[in-house]
């Protein structure tokens, strides 16, 4: 009785250890092919959370420990935030799972634009907040349908109230100088 039982519980322990490592990746792509950069994460039953982020191609790659209910969370700016639910079976082998993933624009980006980006107490751009909002412009002018509401942190006090405003007012019009429409970008106070 006792050796059965002994070989119950070698069963019992090779069935629960006998899932093959298996693999979830896949690739998610914009409106311009791949999407490089985007944040995916991968949240098991338990909530423990696994995060990446998509290469050159748009490819992301998560090694799963078990089988189970996944929730894969990607998002990106300029896009809606999106949420996938898989189920991995078990097995012995190691199994590759797919999941390609397509973004979804969003209809408005929201930009708070930071105290750094300009020389301080000034609301003139620094080289560096131009070279940032040169590859923020390449986002936002191939996210062409996508309204624009540009804002600056103000502290409590008047000055700085004024301050924020002609800083977003200032990346406003640089914005508009490489080519982003003016229609498309709305000043605002705060973020809404």
């Amino acid at each position: 009785m006792k050796k059965r039982f002994f070989i119950f519980l070698i069963f019992l322990a090779y069935s629960k250890l006998g899932f093959g490592q298996s693999v979830l990746k896949g690739r998610v792509k914009n409106s311009n092919g791949k999407a490089k950069g985007v944040n995916v994460r991968l949240i098991d039953e338990d909530q423990n959370v696994l995060i990446c982020k998509t290469d050159f191609d748009g490819n992301y790659h998560f090694n799963l420990k078990k089988p189970g209910s996944y929730q894969l969370e990607v998002s990106a700016p300029g896009h809606k935030s999106m949420v996938i639910q898989r189920d991995i079976g078990g097995g012995e082998d190691k199994q590759v799972f797919w999941q390609e993933i397509d973004l979804i624009p969003e209809d408005k980006m929201v930009l708070r634009i930071p105290d750094f980006y300009f020389f301080p107490e000034e609301a003139n751009l620094t080289t560096n907040g131009k070279l940032e909002l040169n590859k923020l412009g390449g986002v936002l002018k191939a996210l062409n349908h996508v309204a624009i509401e540009v804002y600056a942190d103000p502290d409590k006090n008047r000055n700085q109230k004024i301050l924020a405003r002609k800083k977003a007012e200032t990346v406003k019009k640089y914005f508009m100088a490489i080519g982003v429409q003016k229609e498309r970008i709305k000043v605002k106070d705060k973020s809404s």
